[in-house]
Order: structure tokens, then C-alpha cells, then sequence
């Protein structure tokens, strides 16, 4: 059963992980169970971990480009400085983790679950999102291309000093979503935004778009 969202509780800033042992493994393998591992300076890319579990993890300066974390479960984790042209993380849960110095091509999260997680001071050419859940997620201070919400559930979202070139937006249901600290380009399925909080100057520049969807003529 999912959990209740306290909407006054944030992801952590910091992460306090237990005492870590070192990967000794040769790779990751498909539903491996990793409980308190660092993973440092290691080239992860192209690897198969899909159906893993991963709780109280650090990943610090490590190349995830092609690694499959397809249903994999990551908890109270941190990862930080890690890079990325592709990644898959579709259909994953995430919870109370943090991510942060992070360098991406593309995100591919479609069907995730992600509960009180904080993306930080990262950029990403595309966060694709399309179907998931997200609940309590802060994005901060990061530079993303496009960030692909359709069909996505959105509950307490909060984006704060964030640039977002193209945000998508297409059946995407939204509550108590937070985009009043973002620059936004522009806006796929206007209609998506029900639900949102914006600032005044961003309803200005979204007005156009806003009265073309609603049929108004503006002279």
C-alpha cells in the first residue's frame, strides 16, 4: 500500500548512510540485494541489475551510462557525481534518497515510483517520467532540456531554481505541484498545469499558449 504524503516533509538534504563495506563484486547482476555498499570510481555502464535492491547505498563518482535498473528497488541512498548518456530506471520504486552533481543524457523512468526524493544541482538533456508516480519529489537547482510528465501522477512536486526548456505535460494528473521556482520554456498539454502553482510572471508568458487552448481571440 502506498504511503501517505505529509506534505510539510521534504527529501533529505543530506543522506546519513550506516557504515559501508566496498563492492567486491566483478558487476552487478539482475535482483541482486545490496544492503550498505559503497560503490565508488567504478564504470557501471552497460550492466543488468534490473529487479535489485538497493538500500543505504552511496554511489560517488561512477559511470551508469547503459546500466539497467529496470524494477529496481533503491532506498535512503545517496548518489553523487555520477554520469550518465542513458539510463534506465523504468518501473523502479525510489524512496528517501538524494541525488545530487549528477550528469545525464537520458532518464528513462517511465512507471516509476518515486516517494520523497531530491534531485540536486544536476542536468539532464531528458527526465522522461511518462506514467510514474511521483510523491514529495524536489527537484533543485538543476538544468533540464525536457522533463516528460504525461500521463504522471504528481503529488507535492516542488522545482526550485530549476531551468526547463520543454515540459510535457500531456494527461498528467497534478496536486499541490510547486513550479512558481522554475524557468519553463514551454509547455506540452497546457491542460496538464490544473493542479499547479505558478508565479505571476510565469502565467504572463504562458498566456498566449493558455488563450489558444481556451479559444480566445487576443487583439
Amino acid at each position: 500500500m502506498p504511503r501517505s504524503h505529509d506534505p510539510r516533509r521534504e527529501p533529505p538534504v543530506a543522506i546519513v548512510l550506516p557504515p559501508l563495506g566496498e563492492f567486491d563484486a566483478t558487476g552487478l547482476a539482475p535482483r541482486g540485494d545490496h544492503e550498505a555498499v559503497d560503490f565508488a570510481d567504478l564504470d557501471l555502464g552497460g550492466q543488468d541489475a534490473a529487479g535489485s535492491t538497493f538500500l543505504g547505498c552511496r554511489f560517488v563518482r561512477c559511470v551508469l551510462d547503459g546500466l539497467s535498473l529496470s524494477r529496481a528497488r533503491v532506498a535512503e541512498c545517496l548518489l553523487d557525481d555520477i554520469r550518465a548518456v542513458d539510463l534506465d530506471l523504468s518501473d523502479g520504486t525510489w524512496r528517501d534518497s538524494l541525488v545530487t552533481g549528477a550528469r545525464f543524457g537520458a532518464v528513462r523512468a517511465p512507471g516509476a515510483t518515486w516517494d520523497d526524493v531530491r534531485l540536486r544541482a544536476s542536468r539532464a538533456n531528458l527526465l522522461d517520467f511518462r506514467g510514474a508516480r511521483l510523491t514529495g519529489v524536489v527537484l533543485e537547482d538543476c538544468a533540464i532540456d525536457e522533463l516528460d510528465l504525461g500521463g504522471a501522477t504528481a503529488v507535492g512536486v516542488r522545482l526550485r531554481g530549476c531551468t526547463v526548456d520543454r515540459l510535457i505535460l500531456d494527461e498528467a494528473r497534478l496536486a499541490d505541484v510547486d513550479l512558481s521556482g522554475a524557468r519553463i520554456g514551454t509547455v506540452h498539454g497546457i491542460e496538464g498545469l490544473r493542479g499547479a502553482t505558478l508565479d505571476m510572471g510565469q502565467v504572463l508568458e504562458l498566456a498566449p499558449v493558455m488563450a489558444v487552448h481556451l479559444g480566445v481571440n487576443v487583439r
